[in-house]
């Protein structure tokens, strides 16, 4: 992964973005003594922020700069993550592509995986469905930047809804599995059958809301329907499945040493 953010922070995109918010980068690597790095910077707006939620005193020059540091971090993070499209043509690969499977492959082939075998579970007994069969619910504690690799792997075009915002603390995603009602007036139903199976979404925004907001209608593959086809996201499941698996990927030189990555600074 560091491989591929480091192909992300030449990018013509990247270089752009730097180069609009110099000034305020400039000013805090100034005054904080921290390299004119982002990924350093970062850790000086975070502390800065979270210490400003919780009422302690932070630099009068500080609370000035977190509009633009906001939008500066949810453009890079979207690149970063894989929603950003590149125009680097001199690479051998889709970097977009390539950072959609690191950063989200692994989690949405896991859970589509998942309600595939719950779906066959329902209607077979057998010894290694013994717990799923009669599973109602399935959690996972994350971190905001894990939700950011589920939107991407179940085709959101961004994590970006009503605010320009990062997750909130206490956000989270729902992914109910519904059967349609059609299936019930099938005399034979396949084992494996996912083809009357959706997937509702659903987004709670902080850990305030008691009402999620359904949000599987802005997925275009998922619009004017009840929900998300299965199948749909099976095909999402396999488009950015790391293979073999993702430790042996994570091994894999993406160019040859002798590759030359050629990019350029957009100046304006």
């Amino acid at each position: 992964m560091d491989a591929l953010w480091r192909l992300v922070d030449k990018s013509l995109e990247i270089q752009k973005l730097m180069n609009e918010s110099n000034l305020m980068l400039s000013e805090v690597s100034n005054k904080t003594k921290v390299n004119l790095n982002f990924y350093e910077i970062v850790e000086i707006f975070e502390a800065a922020i979270l210490e400003s939620v919780f009422g302690l005193p932070v630099p009068t020059w500080m609370p000035p700069l977190y509009s633009e540091w906001e939008e500066l971090f949810l453009e890079y993070t979207s690149a970063l993550w894989g929603f950003m499209p590149f125009e680097n043509s001199s690479l051998p690969f889709n970097l977009q592509h390539e950072l959609s499977i690191f950063s989200s492959g692994a989690l949405i082939s896991e859970i589509v995986d998942r309600l595939v075998f719950k779906i066959k579970c329902q209607k077979t007994s057998t010894k290694e469905c013994e717990t799923i069969k009669a599973q109602k619910f399935y959690g996972y504690s994350t971190h905001d930047m894990t939700e950011l690799s589920l939107f991407l792997g179940l085709g959101f075009e961004t994590f970006i809804f009503d605010k320009r915002l990062m997750p909130s603390v206490g956000s989270s995603i729902v992914l109910e599995l519904w059967e349609s009602e059609d299936s019930n007036n099938v005399s034979v139903i396949q084992v494996d059958d996912d083809s009357n199976c959706y997937v509702k979404i659903y987004y709670f925004e902080n850990y305030s809301i008691e009402k999620p907001k359904y949000i599987g209608d802005l997925i275009p593959e998922c619009q004017k329907q009840k929900g998300c086809p299965l199948s749909y996201l099976i095909k999402r499941a396999e488009l950015l499945r790391p293979k073999p698996d993702l430790n042996i990927l994570c091994q894999k030189p993406l160019i040859s040493e002798n590759f030359e990555v050629k990019y350029y600074i957009y100046l304006e």
